[in-house]
């Protein structure tokens, strides 16, 4: 007999997706292997519907609740498999416009992945891409409301979605008892303000404070709203534990009466990594209001006419705290061609090599990583030349890859 605790080691480094041909083969052997192989084949699940546009809906529609209905079957003589699946994925819950038989693929298939929705009981990670809550049927609505509430639940990725207003949708994502983890990415509300009032179809705020979160992503979404909440005192989220916010093309900040300040003085006070994408606007001094900042990651754009260098050394050097303890700072932008007048453009990166190189400022900073993209023409060795000192300190890296941020005028 195979030692169970060798064959739960051996499965843990299967993927439930690229390798789930061999975690099935895994199962058929033995007792021991099923029972190792399980929850790694169960573990990761998508459910979408049918979009009524593609032209084969209606036999798309049929294979989606078979499939369903097939997983049902399963959790019924097997009820603990329900308790493997940890990872749920929903995409693609809208209601397009169609006729006839469509209508009634769509609602068909709408009730059995509720079906299936309401049988999950052990979700850790949720996530939403592209769904449309206003227009999908009440049963779905609550089986996805249904799933926000789940005590299990530790991580909420929620993009491209829409809800119908901004104060239901943080009674939402406030429901799970633990979400540590929050990403949020291009989220539409037809009504954006924020109240304070309980709110309807049964969700009503949390107990102030009593939701820590310690991983914040927030992407191409109005902020304002989020400010306020976050200020209210009735705000369910409690952020004296936040380490990782990442800010990426966030609209309409420096408007009305909040701004990045008052988001770094909200949350940022127990933050250790900071990634930007963004406009800053008027976040001049904003590192006096992260005390505890350990990295720091900003996307710029470097152009023939146009050096982030001034900017970066203002947004820098305006602390009027005690010297930053930033161990490590990464820099991403976008060069993608040697043109005349670009390089006396780029010698000016040799003041941040001051900057950067001035242990009274910078006491604790080990490295500082110029993120370049693959297709760069600019030579490595240009941008080391502007950076001596830290070069010397062996303190600089310069590497090129697949540029996840997307560089921008600061």
């Amino acid at each position: 007999m195979f030692p169970p605790e060798l064959a739960i080691h051996v499965c843990s480094f299967l993927d439930s997706q690229t390798d789930k041909q061999v975690l099935l083969n895994c199962a058929l052997v033995d007792s021991t292997w099923l029972s190792a192989a399980q929850p790694i084949i169960f573990r990761d699940l998508t459910l979408n519907l049918t979009s009524p546009r593609h032209e084969d809906h209606e036999y798309l529609s049929a294979q989606s609740i078979r499939a369903h209905e097939n997983l049902l079957e399963a959790l019924d003589i097997h009820p603990h498999l329900a308790s493997y699946i940890r990872h749920l994925r929903l995409k693609n819950l809208e209601n397009e416009s169609s006729r006839g038989g469509k209508v009634t693929s769509w609602v068909n298939e709408s009730l059995s992945l509720a079906r299936v929705l309401r049988r999950l009981t052990n979700v850790r990670s949720l996530i939403l891409f592209r769904v449309g809550y206003p227009t999908i049927l009440p049963t779905l609505q609550e089986a996805i409301r249904n799933l926000f509430q789940l005590g299990s639940i530790t991580s909420l990725d929620i993009s491209y979605a829409t809800f119908p207003s901004f104060s239901q949708f943080i009674g939402f994502i406030s429901s799970p008892k633990l979400p540590t983890f929050i990403s949020l990415s291009s989220l539409k509300f037809l009504e954006e303000g924020f109240s304070e009032t309980p709110f309807t179809d049964g969700v009503t705020l949390t107990t102030p404070g009593s939701r820590p979160i310690t991983r914040l992503h927030l992407s191409l979404i109005h902020i304002m709203p989020f400010i306020s909440c976050f200020a209210s005192p009735h705000c369910p989220f409690d952020f004296t534990s936040l380490e990782t916010l990442h800010l990426h093309a966030l609209r309409d900040i420096g408007h009305g009466s909040h701004s990045m300040m008052d988001l770094f003085r909200l949350v940022g006070n127990s933050l250790k990594h900071l990634e930007l994408e963004m406009i800053l606007g008027n976040a001049i001094g904003f590192l006096d209001l992260l005390p505890s900042l350990k990295t720091l990651t900003l996307a710029i754009q470097q152009t023939v006419d146009y050096s982030p260098v001034p900017r970066i050394t203002s947004l820098l050097t305006a602390s009027t705290s005690p010297p930053t303890n930033i161990e490590s700072i990464n820099l991403h932008f976008d060069v993608f061609e040697l043109r005349a007048g670009f390089l006396p453009t780029f010698k000016a990166w040799r003041t941040l090599d001051s900057l950067f190189s001035d242990v009274s400022r910078f006491p604790a900073l080990k490295t500082v990583t110029i993120h370049l993209p693959n297709d760069s023409a600019l030579p490595l060795n240009v941008v080391e030349e502007q950076f001596q000192t830290l070069m010397a300190d062996d303190r600089l890296k310069v590497v090129k890859g697949l540029m996840i941020l997307k560089s921008l005028r600061m």
